[in-house]
Order: C-alpha cells, then sequence, then structure tokens
C-alpha cells in the first residue's frame, strides 16, 4: 500500500509467516504493532507529562499476577479450595481447545460473591458445578487498553472483577481493589 514517510524511516518488510508467527508467539512484538502508532506516540507522551495515572497506565501494567484458573469442570467447592490456596477473590474457569496451540476460553468466573450469593445462600451442595454458580458472559478487557477505559468497564457492568486479556488469552484479573490501590499512590486520589 501506498505511504508517505515525513521523517527519515527505516522500513521492515517481513514475510506473512514470519510476521505472523512473531505477532502469534512474541508478546512484545504483538504489543508493538497491535496499537496504531499514534496511540502508542501520545500515550508516551501523555505519560512524560501527566506522570503514571489513570488517563495513561494501561491495564496490563496494573495487573499484579497471572489469573487462578481450573477446568470448566470443576466443582464450586474445588474453586473455593483453589480460590483459598492462591489468596485471590476471584477464579477464571476456562475451556482449552483441543490443538496444542489453541486458546484458552474464558467459561466463566467465580467470585467470593457468587460463591456466598448463589451456592452458600440457597444452600446448594458443595459438589455443584462450578459452571452451575459463575457468571458466564463474562466482561473482558485487552492488556494495551488504559486503566481508565477498565474502571469505566467495571462501573457500566458493575463488576470488580475484569479478566485482562492478551491475544485472546486471559493474563491476569484486574480487581477494583488493583485501581483503588494504584491510585491512592497519588496526590489527586489524596485530595
Amino acid at each position: 500500500f501506498p505511504a508517505v514517510a515525513e521523517a527519515d524511516t527505516l522500513l521492515y518488510l517481513l514475510p506473512e509467516p514470519v510476521f505472523t508467527d512473531l505477532f502469534e508467539h512474541h508478546p512484545s512484538f504483538a504489543d508493538q504493532v497491535e496499537i496504531e502508532d499514534r496511540t502508542r506516540l501520545h500515550k508516551a507522551v501523555a505519560r512524560q507529562q501527566a506522570g503514571d495515572d489513570l488517563l495513561v497506565s494501561t491495564v496490563g501494567e496494573l495487573v499484579q499476577r497471572e489469573p487462578v484458573t481450573l477446568p470448566a469442570d470443576a466443582t464450586a467447592q474445588q474453586a473455593a479450595q483453589r480460590m483459598t490456596e492462591a489468596g485471590v477473590s476471584s477464579l477464571l474457569l476456562v475451556q482449552t481447545g483441543a490443538e496444542p496451540d489453541a486458546a484458552t476460553a474464558i467459561a466463566g468466573i467465580v467470585t467470593d460473591r457468587d460463591l456466598r450469593t448463589r451456592l452458600l445462600a440457597p444452600g446448594l451442595p458443595h459438589d455443584t458445578p462450578a459452571l452451575d454458580i459463575a457468571t458466564r458472559e463474562v466482561v473482558t478487557i485487552q492488556h494495551h487498553r488504559l486503566a481508565f477505559e477498565a474502571m469505566g468497564l467495571m462501573l457500566r457492568h458493575r463488576v470488580h472483577h475484569l479478566p485482562v486479556l492478551q491475544q485472546q488469552r486471559p493474563v491476569g484479573v484486574l480487581a477494583l481493589a488493583d485501581i483503588v490501590h494504584h491510585e491512592s499512590r497519588h496526590g489527586l486520589f489524596v485530595v
């Protein structure tokens, strides 16, 4: 396609199979080509001017750890045990494709609240399938999106846990507490 350079430019011409391989197997490469150049430049300038806040921080920067997961056929008791062991308030139920490089699909998310309101309060047995008490229509966000976008999604959908995806694979779960903790380091939060 035609292009015009506004300054001296170094271009790399990659065969499509090489590009696809790099994109699928090297997340840092994918990060560089997923985001439009103007967006990346704008974010770099904004970060220098504004410091490290919700307007320029990416969701990926706020994620503290990999997601805690269980296979989609786990029981509610197994979910509760795994959450307790890991010290987390949410767990992703996942289904992995049959092929070795197949993406991991999120089948549902189980939170402390789900265990309390959908399992314990109604008196369901502990061997109830975790998917029966999970939220199945999971709201997610891509890791390169801005933190304020994540906060907007959480408020709009009234969720406290937001799975973070990178190339359609879960890489973490952003909790509302993570955003509050991040913002509490800034003077504006104190005001």
